[in-house]
């Protein structure tokens, strides 16, 4: 401990910061945007989101991580936006995900894209 010129005490932290230091996980390539899904009303998403597990994610045995699902809609319709971020456990899942969705047909009108959130920006 030091005293500071203005007659406080300086206590010296810097060896709590270093043990306690947090460290955050800014890489987002676990979470893929799958765009091109259908519109639809909140009535109509657990009835997607089961077509999706089932042909997308159960081969892989990816299972979304826990709240992990974000399907943006409009604030005043409901109605969906077409497009669908899903976080799963590490990138190598989502890679496997991406790959099987990239190109998936949904239906006539509904050919999925996929990507990794960090590819977006490319």
């Amino acid at each position: 401990m030091t005293v500071a010129e203005n007659g406080e005490e300086n206590i010296d932290f810097s060896d709590l910061e270093s043990k306690y230091r947090v460290t955050l996980d800014e890489d987002f390539d676990n979470i893929l945007i799958i765009d091109n899904l259908p519109k639809i009303d909140l009535s109509k998403e657990e009835k997607l989101m089961s077509v999706l597990r089932k042909n997308l994610f159960a081969p892989v045995n990816a299972v979304p991580r826990e709240g992990g699902c974000l399907m943006p809609r409009d604030n005043e319709t409901g109605i969906s936006r077409g497009y669908l971020f899903i976080e799963f456990q590490n990138s190598e899942i989502a890679s496997a995900v991406a790959k099987i969705a990239n190109g998936y047909r949904l239906d006539k009108s509904h050919v999925l894209s996929a990507l990794k959130f960090t590819d977006f920006e490319k």
